[in-house]
Order: structure tokens, then C-alpha cells, then sequence
């Protein structure tokens, strides 16, 4: 959820490499990203980027997160 600020986040489907959907997202707008698909926030703008994360299902701890190497 974007507090303030404009947020474009790519999301990805974790068996292909190509961006499956590109949103952008402003004060008050959130998506949602789906289960074990691949994705990446970023701030393109001047104006300072708050939001708010919110994890849910059956379990929502942190030990299973995957980083991956970003080229941009």
C-alpha cells in the first residue's frame, strides 16, 4: 500500500524472465503480488516513496524469503 509518493513495481512470474506486469501505483493504491512471483519496487520520481508491506496466508515469517541479483 503506497502511503505517499508513486511507486512502480514489476511483478514476474517466477518460471519466465520477461516482466509480466508493470504497475504504478499512488497514494492509497496497492496490489497484490502473487505467491513465489518475482518482483521489484522502485521510486522513479523526486518526491519521497512511503509505503506499507503486509504479508498474508498460513505464514507469513521471513526465513523463506529469496533475494535475486538485480541488472538495472
Amino acid at each position: 500500500m503506497v502511503v505517499s509518493g508513486i511507486a512502480t513495481v514489476d511483478i514476474r512470474h517466477p518460471d519466465f524472465k520477461e516482466i509480466e506486469q508493470i504497475k504504478v501505483l499512488r497514494s492509497n493504491e496497492g496490489c497484490h503480488i502473487p505467491v513465489k512471483h518475482l518482483h521489484r519496487l522502485a521510486n522513479k520520481h523526486d518526491e519521497p516513496l512511503v509505503i506499507v508491506e503486509v504479508q498474508c496466508g498460513e505464514y507469513t515469517g521471513e526465513d523463506d524469503i529469496v533475494r535475486y541479483e538485480d541488472d538495472f
